[in-house]
């Protein structure tokens, strides 16, 4: 067992359930609708979430998720959502610029929350400054490690679907 009581290989696990999410989240700044990110871009996370409450045995429900991402997002969110809100925007006025330059941005936020939620699963509640410096180093590791084509793969489109659609009945 690792740190927190994990399975060895455990957290390259965790790690590939963020990237996909990250993905997954950048594929919808690629559909060329003004406000597909704004909408799609937070189910995607709720659905990271419930899948890394899973891999590390804890239950939560889409609304409980919704309620952690609220909390970490509240020290994280006002460049989260001013994010979103101009890549919907220039959408109107440009479009498909906003979703070339923003689908690395939303991956790179989107690691930044992977990075934040697994910290909260392996370790439990989390002060203000943790969540901001885990979440600002995460983001900047993603920047760099953003591949174009994975956004545009047949599985962030169907992982950010399912995401849209909520978890199966």
């Amino acid at each position: 067992m690792t740190e927190a009581g994990t399975a060895p290989g455990a957290g390259e696990e965790a790690q590939a359930l963020v990237r996909r999410h990250g993905y997954a989240a950048a594929a919808l700044t690629l559909v060329p609708l003004p406000i597909a990110e704004t909408v799609g871009v937070p189910a995607v996370h709720a659905a990271l979430a419930l899948a890394l409450g899973r891999h590390y045995g804890r239950t939560l429900d889409r609304e409980g998720a919704t309620r952690l991402l609220a909390r970490l997002g509240a020290t994280v969110g006002a460049s989260w959502l001013g994010t979103r809100l101009a890549l919907g925007l220039a959408k109107l006025v440009v479009p498909g610029l906003p979703g070339l330059v923003g689908a690395p941005l939303v991956f790179a936020t989107t690691l930044g929350l992977g990075a934040v939620l697994r910290a909260w699963f392996e370790r439990g509640e989390l002060a203000d400054d943790e969540v901001r410096a885990i979440y600002r180093a995460a983001v900047a590791r993603a920047r760099a490690d953003f591949d174009p084509r994975e956004a545009r793969s047949p599985d962030a489109s169907r992982l950010a679907r399912e995401a849209g659609e909520g978890p199966a009945a």
